[in-house]
């Protein structure tokens, strides 16, 4: 069985996260009425990602991360990612956030 890790956000970074999730309440109904489970992975671009253009997504691929139990990032899955924001370079940090059956990602600054 694996091992749970947890982790702890400065006040910023979750209201940030709040506001991303839609609201206090990660577990709200979507647009659409339908219930949507938010998942958080860290991960590093293994390609560029690109930026959104209007209302189309950019796109790219990331290597999800989980931490071991020395505090060690340790390598997952590449997964196809959608960037609602500016292009992230190769090798950035991202969180990604499940939305439905995407990854969002997201820069860490």
């Amino acid at each position: 069985m694996a091992e749970e890790v947890y982790y702890a956000l400065g006040e910023g970074e979750a209201e940030k996260l709040r506001g991303i999730l839609g609201g206090a309440n990660p577990q709200a109904s979507s647009p659409l009425g339908a219930p949507e489970a938010a998942s958080v992975l860290v991960a590093v671009a293994t390609s560029t990602i690109t930026a959104r253009s209007g209302t189309t997504l950019g796109t790219g691929t990331a290597q999800a991360k989980y931490i071991d139990s020395s505090n060690v990032l340790q390598n997952t899955d590449i997964l196809n990612v959608l960037n609602p924001g500016s292009a992230i370079a190769n090798g950035s940090y991202v969180v990604l956030l499940r939305s439905g059956g995407s990854w969002l990602a997201v820069e860490v600054c």
